[in-house]
């Protein structure tokens, strides 16, 4: 999605805002009046912040990068490349609040009200130690795996059921492979800041 502009971006956009005020509804059918909901979402900040995306090397223009280069060198197709997708949407603060503010919206006329928001960024560990060891090759070989723990399902979703499975599984570790080589080469400006919007919601 944060890759996306135009029609794609606007269609993610969408399906996200469907989502959050589907996600809200049932939050407020479970709660009692006077209740209160704590959220910690993933989300862009009043920079233009995201996770992964703070100012260094962006993260998924990363994987883009690296997914392009192997279609280019004929290890994936074309069309594995485009049925490699993030199914996630990153929100602002304007988004994340609009079905709460919105007196006509069903979310607000069943009583869920935003408390407090703020947005906040949480330094990636890995790079912090890194500033503090200098060594780029371990920084490299700790970073990447938590990269790899929460999106290799979508690399591998993307590649074709046509591949044997150990086959898709190479195609994975070669992608992660050439990930860490970048990072260890020029580590500078790489890392995964957290990006949250944090929210107290009260029901009425």
């Amino acid at each position: 999605m944060v890759g996306a502009t135009g029609e794609a971006r606007a269609a993610y956009e969408a399906k996200g805002a469907a989502d959050w005020e589907n996600f809200l509804l049932k939050r407020a059918e479970e709660l009692a009046p006077g209740g209160f909901l704590a959220l910690f979402n993933f989300g862009i900040d009043e920079e233009g912040r995201y996770l992964g995306h703070t100012g260094g090397v962006s993260m998924f223009d990363t994987y883009n990068a690296i997914w392009r280069e192997m279609v280019a060198d004929g290890t994936i197709t074309e069309a594995e490349y485009r049925a490699t997708n993030f199914p996630q949407v990153y929100r602002t603060v304007e988004q994340f609040r609009a079905p709460l503010d919105d007196p006509n919206s069903a979310v607000h006329k069943a009583g869920l009200r935003a408390e407090h928001v703020e947005t906040r960024v949480v330094r990636c560990p890995y790079a912090e130690d890194f500033e503090r060891h200098g060594d780029a090759a371990a920084f490299a070989r700790a970073y990447i795996p938590t990269l790899r723990s929460w999106s290799e399902p979508v690399f591998l979703a993307g590649l074709s059921a046509d591949r044997p499975v150990a086959e898709r599984a190479r195609i994975v570790d070669d992608f992660y492979g050439r990930y860490e080589a970048r990072v260890a080469a020029a580590p500078e400006g790489h890392g995964m800041d957290y990006v949250h919007c944090y929210m107290i919601c009260r029901k009425t």
